[in-house]
Parts: C-alpha cells; sequence; structure tokens
C-alpha cells in the first residue's frame, strides 16, 4: 500500500472519485431533497466559491512564504506555513477538495455518491496527509509536533 503514498496528485484523486460518484448516481435513483432545488443550487454554487477562495488563499499563503505546494514533494518544503489561513486548518486545500465533492454530490441528488466522500477523506488522509506530516516532521521536527498539536487537521 506504500505505492500509493504521494503517488497520485490530490487533483487526480479529486477526479476519479467524482467519476465514480457520477457513475453510482447513474446506477442508482436519485434523492429528492425535500429543500426546493433553488437552494440546493445556492448551496452548490456556495460550496464552490468558498472551495476556489480557500485553494487561493492557501496558494497565496505557500507563495507568500516562499515554499513548495507540490503536494508529491512535501520534502522540498522551505519553511513550514503556520500562518494564514493554515492557523485554522493544516490542509485546507484537501478540506476545499472535500467540499468540492460535497457540493458535486449534492448537484448529483444522489445520496449513495456522499459515500464516496468518507472514502475520499479516508484516502487523502492515510496516502497523502500522514506521509507529508511525516516529511514535514523530519524537516522541522519540534516546530511541526507543536504546529499539530494547535491546529486541527482538517477544520
Amino acid at each position: 500500500m506504500y505505492q500509493l503514498e504521494l503517488r497520485v496528485p490530490p487533483l487526480a484523486v479529486l477526479l476519479i472519485f467524482g467519476m465514480l460518484m457520477y457513475g453510482v448516481s447513474q446506477l442508482t435513483p436519485r434523492f429528492n431533497f425535500e429543500i426546493d432545488s433553488s437552494w440546493l443550487f445556492f448551496l452548490v454554487i456556495f460550496l464552490i466559491f468558498l472551495s476556489i477562495a480557500i485553494i487561493f488563499l492557501s496558494a497565496l499563503t505557500f507563495n507568500r512564504v516562499g515554499t513548495t505546494v507540490n503536494p508529491l514533494r512535501p520534502d522540498l518544503a522551505s519553511s513550514l506555513v503556520v500562518c494564514g489561513i493554515y492557523q485554522y486548518s493544516r490542509n485546507p486545500i484537501y478540506l476545499s477538495l472535500t467540499l468540492i465533492l460535497l457540493s458535486w454530490g449534492i448537484y448529483l441528488s444522489n445520496i449513495l455518491s456522499l459515500v464516496f466522500i468518507v472514502l475520499f477523506v479516508q484516502y487523502i488522509n492515510r496516502f497523502q496527509i500522514e506521509p507529508e506530516e511525516r516529511a514535514l516532521s523530519k524537516l522541522f521536527g519540534e516546530q511541526f509536533v507543536q504546529y499539530q498539536s494547535q491546529v486541527r487537521r482538517w477544520f
């Protein structure tokens, strides 16, 4: 299983899970939400814009600090990012990808497709975040351990 660690770009993982959600939505009945569809559309748009804002703020913070944003090479990090949005979440980009999948699941109106959001979070935790944390722990030692104790992984 270690072969998957830091091998598949998170955006590719997002697309794979999004396609799986779509496939399930085509094979199983739609779920009719008890909420007016205009509210659901607003919620989907809100979640997408929120996700884009989080990604933008995250990338801006990485750029400002001058370290790599490459999720497949955390060992190249030149500094530990603890400011900006990273004061509230150690992984805001992964949080935003999860919100994109949530908005996709709402758009698909299929309750079974939402199961893939849980699987996505488990995959990202196991094959992306945990290896990143090991690399950052090696690079920044006690500074990273202290950051971990003060800021939640997701939000």
